[in-house]
């Protein structure tokens, strides 16, 4: 297998595959969009899911602040922030 590439493959859609030494071309996915398919490709390339990795970071972050809350009201004597269910927030 080659390195994996993406296509104008129409006007509006972008077509993500790779090359074999043959010459033929093998096509994995479609997408509206560039960066979309831009984002894939570097994926299958042995990059990062950079948006994943986002997403996990920004949940961990709002964690860990709801963990700096508590322990600050903790601290100060107060009573710790919880949702609906009891958990800490």
């Amino acid at each position: 297998m080659g390195t994996w590439i993406y296509v104008k493959s129409e006007p509006q859609l972008y077509t993500v595959g790779f090359y074999s030494p043959e010459g033929e071309w093998h096509a994995e996915s479609d997408w509206d969009t560039r960066q979309a398919a831009a984002a894939r490709v570097h994926y299958l390339n042995g990059g990062t899911d950079d948006e994943r990795i986002e997403r996990i970071l920004e949940s961990l972050g709002f964690l860990l602040d709801g963990y700096t809350i508590n322990a600050k009201r903790a601290y100060e004597g107060e009573e710790a922030i919880t949702d609906e269910s009891g958990d800490y927030i």
